[in-house]
């Protein structure tokens, strides 16, 4: 009786001609997995720089919401709204999943959306995506 990773591997070597591309190179299926440790560990510097951020902005909005502008309010709902795009059409659909294509106008402008969002290591998240 085989354990789950001998069957693993004898499917795996049983697919190995079905897994081939076009061009005779191996899919990515074929690659072995990338490890991550099960447990990821905190990062400290970014539990504090985001739970002073929170604390903030609770802090200034329940404070002084009255001295802010019509504009500076549609300022902030603009870039909100202008960062999540560059999270998810930018990192998650075009970079992770590769679900279009895009010229290199588009990837500038979605890199520096996804950098307002305050993600700066793109290609660390989208090789964790992957």
């Amino acid at each position: 009786m085989y354990s789950s990773t001998i069957t693993e591997h004898e499917d795996n070597k049983n697919r190995k001609s079905a897994q081939e591309t076009e061009n005779g190179r191996n899919s990515i299926l074929n690659q072995p997995a990338m490890h991550m440790p099960a447990e990821q560990p905190l990062i400290w510097r970014n539990i504090i720089v985001i739970a002073i951020l929170h604390v903030t902005a609770i802090y200034l909005f329940a404070t002084r919401y009255r001295e802010a502008k019509f504009w500076t309010w549609m300022w902030s709902i603009a870039y909100a709204h202008l960062s999540g795009f560059g999270i998810t059409a930018g990192l998650h659909r075009l970079w992770a999943h590769r679900s279009y294509r895009a010229k290199l106008q588009l990837r500038v402008l979605l890199i520096f959306l996804y950098c307002m969002a305050g993600q700066v290591r793109i290609l660390y998240d989208v090789l964790i995506a992957i």
